[in-house]
């Protein structure tokens, strides 16, 4: 788990994963209660409880996720790293935002005084932008959704959005993870939002970003598998987090190939259609599409079916084909990102090195683009629309961008 070494809580003095709560979650919570043993006892609100009944008074009902909240809480080292049950009446102004491939996902605000006992302790009302992303089926808690919750959680770094507890899902019994809300949403809609506004060295910041998520995820021994836009987030900031876990696994999981395919198939690696396992390399892969998107301002193959007719084109060698206008050296690292043999794509741990002296290009490129224009009084250049290495139908397709079972 990657910590940053300079920002501390100012009030409870910890260190920080995320600093997007500007407030000390932990002081209102029971494993805040670090001075304390299990079974000393705690006066709040003048009712004294133990630190154990703190915990258990804030419960989902399931005791699947019970246990997995109480674990996170009672091993926190840090200010926020914990996850909790979050009631809904917690929860204000909810409403859909979208559906992903195995959720939906709405957004709101979170009043932060979690418990109700602390009410008198705290004039003020403290409240944040929130998600919630509903996962389906999940009134009934099995492997696979506890196995997301874990992972996430597990990935907790500056890079990952930050997962704040879990809560029931509008309008049924299914339960909802609460992260935190990206105000310009995915990538993909933040590429169409500012695309003319997009200069190389910016598309090369977002790389270097992208490229350390990946890294922190692969120091753990995970690959993520579900690589692409739609689970990329972008905050206020602009700052990059990536999301969505559903399909992330141990490397070593991976020896033992699955009968499916799952994910977004232009993202997907041709080893992996292959149904060889799926590697760091593979995730490589991935990466150079989001490379093409940005500088195309369209998901790749948006003018096919995906299907396993592209899954077959792709294996015989089908690629995006460059945008005009694009500096040899993106293009060229971008091939080398898609090339079809894993051992011959740069290595998943070089890549941002790779991006911060390409970097340095774009800014050469950049300069001489503003000195041009200030020279010439010329006027923002239009995009160049993409087009591909075959299939020139000119039929309006609408392929499907989200994460499912393929073949």
């Amino acid at each position: 788990m990657n910590v940053s070494e300079d920002t501390s809580c100012i009030q409870c003095n910890q260190k920080l994963i995320n600093d997007s709560i500007k407030f000390c979650r932990k002081q209102f919570l029971s494993s805040q209660i670090n001075e304390y043993s299990e079974t000393r006892s705690v006066k709040i609100n003048e009712v004294n409880i133990t630190k154990k009944e703190f915990i258990d008074s804030k419960i989902s009902g399931n005791s699947i996720l019970d246990e997995f909240i109480k674990e996170t809480q009672l091993n926190s080292k840090y200010c926020d790293d914990f996850i909790e049950w979050i009631p809904r009446s917690n929860l204000e102004n909810i409403k859909y935002l979208t559906n992903g491939g195995n959720s939906k996902v709405y957004f709101g605000t979170w009043n932060l005084m979690l418990n109700m006992s602390l009410a008198s302790i705290v004039s003020n009302q403290l409240s944040s932008k929130v998600a919630l992303k509903a996962i389906n089926d999940s009134d009934n808690i099995n492997d696979n959704i506890l196995n997301e919750l874990k992972i996430h959680h597990q990935c907790r770094n500056p890079r990952v959005v930050p997962f704040y507890g879990i809560t029931k899902a509008p309008g049924g019994n299914e339960y909802a993870m609460v992260i935190r809300h990206a105000e310009h949403g995915d990538l993909r809609n933040y590429i169409r939002k500012f695309f003319p506004k997009l200069t190389w060295t910016y598309r090369a910041k977002i790389l270097i970003e992208l490229s350390k998520a990946l890294n922190s995820i692969h120091q753990m021994n995970l690959v993520h598998k579900d690589f692409h836009c739609k689970n990329i987030l972008v905050d206020e900031n602009d700052r990059i987090f990536i999301s969505d876990f559903g399909l992330c696994q141990s490397i070593d999981s991976e020896i033992e190939t699955s009968d499916s395919i799952q994910g977004v198939l232009p993202y997907i690696a041709p080893e992996v259609l292959r149904r060889k396992p799926y590697t760091k390399q593979s995730e490589v892969y991935s990466l150079s599409m989001i490379m093409w998107e940005l500088i195309s301002d369209e998901p790749p193959f948006s003018n096919r079916q995906h299907d396993a007719g592209f899954a077959l084109a792709v294996l015989d060698g089908l690629r995006p084909e460059d945008i005009k206008g694009t500096p040899d050296f993106y293009s060229n690292l971008m091939k080398q990102c898609w090339n079809f043999e894993p051992l011959k794509r740069p290595d998943a741990s070089h890549l941002p090195k790779l991006f911060e002296e390409m970097m340095e290009l774009c800014k050469m490129i950049d300069d001489d683009t503003i000195s041009s224009k200030i020279a010439f009084g010329l006027s923002e250049s239009t995009s160049t629309q993409p087009n591909y290495v075959t299939d020139s139908n000119e039929n309006s397709i609408q392929p499907e961008y989200e994460t499912k079972a393929l073949i």
